[in-house]
């Protein structure tokens, strides 16, 4: 009997050691994959600057628990505010799997590890992105991280990235305005044509003198005279005289 016993007591290890280990080897390696973690971000991550100066921006990397092999880059901005002029990379990822390129309103990179035995572990800058300020921003505006960027990382399958931020420029420059050439109203006074002042000279006629007078009662001329008083007057007399006369011829017959 104690021998049964002790029989199935050892068929009991010999099966159950096999099952331990393999547990815990699952273990580890469930240990071993982390969830996906990883952020990134700019630095600084706000920026102001003036129209035509250039300025870097890093792009930086907090990876969390994961173990990064590479990361793809993509970084999107206003094509008419803002210029890429260059992306590499940092120092925190040594190698490069793709060329970076700019264009309008884009700037891609792909950056790696050392080796997938030295992956990107902690924080630090994986990239350098070189800019310009084409034109004044007028209010803040973001430059951010693309859908396809990607982030891998060891015994992951999926995007290790987790969270971005953006980073908030602002272009300073002055607005250009156009030039408005004021003509100035023409005022009333400037229409009135000046109406020139008749000068009106006074024509004194000479009065009739005393002299003059006399002559024409002996039967002279006539003073000229602008009122016709004087002339009566200067009949009546002269009728007077011929009257006078005529008597005196009559009574002398």
């Amino acid at each position: 009997m104690k021998k049964i016993v002790f029989f199935v007591i050892f068929l009991l290890l010999l099966i159950a050691v096999p099952v331990t280990v393999y547990f815990v080897g699952t273990q580890q390696e469930l240990r071993s994959k982390a969830a996906p973690a990883t952020t990134l971000t700019f630095s600084p991550a706000s920026i102001s600057k003036a129209v035509d100066e250039q300025f870097s921006v890093n792009i930086q990397i907090d990876t969390g628990a994961n173990s990064v092999t590479a990361v793809k880059l993509a970084i999107a901005f206003d094509a008419t505010k803002l210029e890429a002029m260059s992306i590499t990379n940092g120092a925190f990822a040594p190698k490069i799997s793709a060329s970076g390129t700019v264009a309008p309103g884009t700037a891609t990179i792909t950056v790696a590890a050392a080796s997938t035995a030295q992956p990107i572990k902690g924080n630090g800058t994986i990239a350098i992105l070189r800019m310009r300020g084409k034109a004044g921003t007028g209010s803040p505006i973001s430059m951010t991280f693309g859908s396809t960027t990607f982030v891998s990382s060891l015994n992951e399958t999926t995007n290790a990235l987790t969270t971005t931020q953006p980073a908030v420029i602002t272009i300073i420059g002055e607005t250009s305005l156009p030039i408005i050439t004021l003509t100035p109203t023409p005022t009333q006074a400037q229409f009135v044509t000046p109406v020139p002042t008749e000068i009106i000279t006074p024509t004194l006629e000479p009065e009739a003198t005393t002299a003059a007078l006399e002559e024409n009662a002996t039967g002279g001329a006539m003073p000229v005279s602008g009122s016709p008083l004087p002339a009566v007057l200067s009949i009546i007399v002269a009728v007077g005289f011929l009257a006078v006369g005529g008597v005196i011829r009559v009574a002398g017959l």
